[in-house]
């Protein structure tokens, strides 16, 4: 069964992805292909005052960290177990990042040059939930875009005026419909990395302000 359609909670993961070690329990959304790419393209694109919405494990923030185009990275996730094993790969791998419990920017003041966000996309009804905080990893409502839409009405007002978005986007929830939203929003898409899997098709969409 691929990634992207398991529902059970995952086991204790123990990885380097990136240059970046990573080991996280069941509770915490543990990192997969689409988490991969998104740190390929956090590596090469992450600059400034960096934010990982939806931190997880950490992965995103520790390797903008490390790319050395990055002055401050914030990592957020709405999962207080996020947050500490977030914090715990973070001195795994001596990465100074700041660590913030938020449902998406609830508690994010101020803005950033770029923000990194692999948002829970698979359409879930009310039978397929998860027990515990895990289930906030995967349960994107019935389309799969409840979350992805908040953050995209969001996102404007927290972003510089040069900065860019990098989003995570799966055929399964209709990334062409992310980018029009995007789009409506006021942004400019581009689609940097696009993978091909058993039942799905994820991208990396890379947007930023006209």
């Amino acid at each position: 069964m691929n990634f992207t359609v398991e529902r059970k909670k995952p086991k204790k993961f123990n990885a380097t992805i990136e240059g970046v070690k990573i080991i996280t329990t069941r509770n915490v959304y543990e990192p997969h292909e689409d988490s991969e790419m998104l740190a390929k393209a956090v590596k090469e694109n992450a600059f400034g005052k960096f934010l990982d919405m939806g931190t997880g494990s950490g992965l995103q923030a520790i390797t903008a960290f490390k790319n050395g185009m990055t002055k401050s990275v914030t990592a957020a996730d709405v999962s207080e177990t996020a947050i500490n094993e977030a914090g715990k790969n973070a001195e795994r791998n001596n990465a100074k990042i700041k660590l913030v419990k938020s449902n998406l920017f609830s508690n994010i003041p101020g803005k950033f040059d770029c923000i990194a966000f692999n948002p829970p996309y698979l359409p879930t009804t009310k039978n397929e939930k998860l027990k515990g905080e895990i289930n906030q990893a995967f349960d994107g409502g019935r389309t799969g875009r409840k979350t992805s839409s908040k953050f995209i009405a969001e996102a404007k007002k927290h972003l510089e005026k040069k900065g860019i978005i990098l989003l995570v986007g799966s055929s399964l929830s209709n990334y062409e419909k992310t980018i029009k939203d995007l789009k409506k929003t006021g942004f400019e898409t581009e689609i940097i990395a696009q993978k091909n899997f058993f039942i799905e098709e994820v991208v990396i969409i890379k947007a930023w302000l006209h």
